[in-house]
């Protein structure tokens, strides 16, 4: 594994990786989406899977002025639901409450330029300036110490595709030895791990042209590989798990 960034120690555990099976296996481990897409709305013939939903999303984002509190709530789902978070549900049933935080939505996207550059000093500055006063991306401790980025980076990735990366707790634990519980809920390592994607994508960059059929930003590309990477050994693990396989018998 080579160490890009001596100050963050974050590292690439790309290098093995097969970027022309990267749809396959990403919708060998994402899930599949049945009645709960009919409960959003949604029609089920068109939005089967993670990636369906990923690219509606994507186009309903594609105009900033045009979001709507459903668009929120269906990127809610598709960020939380497999993570047994409820927070898009309670928004979903709630008809006050989701009056009430149309108002924030509004807010939040007025807040935002319509573009941004790659470089780290300007999105921090960016990032500290935007109150995040929505409901699923509020701050989690009163010091602010913490706060729900994995949800706040997937709504600024849908608006800035190409710049921002989902930020969450398996893609981080894929590049940061050093991971401590919490550490997907901090600023600052949000901002390791952006000009670490950067750095990746360009890295990778002959080899995610040549994906066959290829829909995806570069900064998207390599957090679904870092996601494959990470969550799919778990979900190995697991599988190996439950028909009795133990790691030394290999």
């Amino acid at each position: 594994m080579l160490i890009l960034n001596e100050i963050t120690n974050m590292i690439d555990p790309l290098d093995p990786f097969d970027f022309r099976a990267i749809y396959e296996q990403y919708d060998r481990l994402a899930p599949r989406y049945n009645e709960s897409i009919i409960m959003l709305g949604l029609d089920p013939k068109k939005i089967k899977n993670d990636r369906a939903l990923y690219y509606h999303l994507r186009n309903k984002f594609s105009v900033k002025q045009n979001i709507s509190m459903d668009d929120y709530i269906h990127l809610l789902f598709w960020k939380l639901n497999t993570s047994g978070n409820s927070t898009w549900r309670k928004l979903l049933t709630e008809e006050d409450r989701k009056k009430r935080e149309a108002t924030s939505l509004n807010a939040v996207i007025r807040s935002l330029p319509d573009s941004l550059n790659k470089n780290v000093k300007e999105i921090n500055n960016f990032l500290k300036r935007i109150y995040f006063c929505l409901y699923g991306m509020r701050y989690e401790t009163k010091d602010r110490a913490k706060a729900a980025w994995p949800t706040r980076s997937t709504f600024l990735h849908f608006i800035y595709p190409d710049i921002i990366p989902i930020f969450d707790k398996m893609v981080l634990k894929a590049v940061d030895p050093d991971y401590e519980d919490g550490d997907n809920k901090k600023l600052d390592k949000f901002l390791q791990y952006i000009p670490h994607v950067w750095k990746l994508a360009q890295k990778y960059k002959d080899k995610i042209k040549n994906i066959p059929n290829l829909r995806d930003t570069d900064v998207r590309i390599i957090e679904m590989a870092l996601w494959i990477t990470r969550d799919g050994q778990n979900k190995l693990k697991n599988e190996c798990r439950h028909v009795g396989y133990k790691q030394d018998e290999h």
